[in-house]
Formats: structure tokens, C-alpha cells, sequence
């Protein structure tokens, strides 16, 4: 089977790593800015997002497993749904830099036939993680 490359995206924020790790592993804070879920970072542990119905067709739900978590720096977990060919896996990544935090998300696995599917998740990681930010500033108001 024919893959798509990866989607490889990246964002800097100016908070420390422990605060950014937060956003991106904590179910609380995944609700507001990717989906309500049971997201837990816990190696092994299944999952399900709850993708409410928008104007990109997202109308069902995400569901997989986490395959490592490396506490704050890197978390790794297959991304499923009903409209891919095959199981995809996601990696969000923190790296620190002299500017803040980096949060970069590489999402691979598509197959050949998931072209379209494949760019709509390139667009809503972007639109993803600018939600972030506003968490962010939302919460140091």
C-alpha cells in the first residue's frame, strides 16, 4: 500500500515545556482546543475523541492507543476513524528553544487513497494549534 508523506506542522509558544505539555496530554485542556474525549497519556491506554459535527464533515469520532509517552517532550498514539483506509499514527513533540517552547505534530500513515482525507487533517492540526494560543492567553488574563 502507497502512503502519503507524513503532515508535519510546527508551532512556537512562549510558555515553559511543563505548561505547553499540559495543553497537549491534560483531556481538559484537549477539549478546548481539539476535541472532548477520554484522552489519557498512559502507554497502552485506548482513547476516543468525540469529533463534533462542522463544516469539514467531521461528524464521528477518533478513537486508538498510546504508543509511548516521553514526559514533557514527546507523546506518540494511533489515530483512527471510520473514514480512513488504515490506522495512522500521531506524535506531538515539544522542543525547547530560545524563544519559548516548539509544539510540533506529525501525523503519517495515510494511504494513497486518503489524499483528501489526509489534507483535512493538515488543515485542522494548523487550525488546532492556533487554539492553543488563545488558551493561553485566556488563561494568563
Amino acid at each position: 500500500m502507497k502512503l502519503m508523506p507524513p503532515i508535519a506542522i510546527e508551532k512556537t509558544y512562549k510558555q515553559p515545556i511543563d505548561e505547553v505539555w499540559k495543553y497537549i496530554t491534560n483531556q481538559t485542556y484537549l477539549a478546548q482546543w481539539l476535541m472532548p474525549g477520554n484522552f489519557e497519556p498512559i502507554v497502552g491506554k485506548s482513547y476516543r475523541f468525540d469529533c463534533p459535527p462542522d463544516e469539514n464533515e467531521c461528524s464521528d469520532f477518533v478513537f486508538g492507543e498510546i504508543l509511548d509517552v516521553q514526559a514533557p517532550h514527546t507523546i506518540k498514539f494511533t489515530w483512527n476513524t471510520a473514514q480512513l483506509h488504515n490506522t495512522t499514527v500521531v506524535t506531538f513533540s515539544l522542543v525547547e528553544t530560545n524563544d519559548g517552547v516548539t509544539f510540533k505534530i506529525a501525523h503519517e500513515g495515510f494511504a494513497e487513497q486518503d489524499k483528501i482525507e489526509c489534507e483535512k487533517h493538515e488543515m485542522g492540526w494548523a487550525h488546532h494549534q492556533n487554539l492553543i494560543e488563545k488558551i493561553v492567553k485566556h488563561e494568563k488574563a
